[in-house]
């Protein structure tokens, strides 16, 4: 199955990280929900279409922009923080703020009370859970298995935007 699965990566690429930000996403969400008591399908398949629309796709451009710099490690993680993280961070929380529940709150007032109160510890969170897990990839992994150990991280990084994309705040 998995020489399979690395076949599709190779002759597939958007379709195969397309289904696979699908079931990551899907999954990280449900370990979110577990946690938290909670089960709500519309906000998985949600989270599902973020990982097949956005994630899956994103990563393949992303990634061989990545392996296409020159330079070493450091260089490539540095870019990753400071270029695709606060991008995909930022991004995330537009689209949850804007598929939720309707709400009597405009979506940018949402939006900005989101990013003002989970943005930074997002990206502080990035830093310390992306930049090791990523130094591990791109100099241990082999490039054809990459997207497999990235995609077993990144369930729980969903789960981790999941949990602070579904806080609720006091409005008083």
């Amino acid at each position: 199955m998995l020489q399979r699965y690395v076949a599709a990566l190779k002759s597939h690429p958007y379709t195969t990280n397309s289904a696979s930000g699908f079931v990551v996403c899907a999954c990280g969400d449900a370990l979110t929900q577990a946690y938290e008591g909670v089960d709500d399908r519309r906000r998985t398949a949600k989270l599902a279409a973020w990982g097949a629309g956005w994630t899956g796709p994103a990563g393949v451009v992303w990634y061989g922009v990545l392996n296409s710099l020159s330079g070493g490690i450091g260089k490539k993680l540095a870019v990753n923080q400071l270029i695709f993280a606060p991008v995909n961070n930022a991004l995330f929380y537009f689209y949850n703020e804007a598929l939720a529940p309707a709400a009597a709150e405009p979506l940018l007032d949402r939006y900005s009370r989101r990013m003002a109160n989970e943005f930074l510890p997002t990206m502080a969170t990035s830093v310390v859970c992306w930049v090791p897990t990523q130094a591990f990839n791109l100099s241990m992994v082999p490039l054809h298995f990459r997207p497999l150990f990235l995609n077993t991280a990144f369930i729980f990084w969903t789960a981790y935007l999941s949990f602070r994309g579904h806080r609720k705040y006091d409005e008083t």
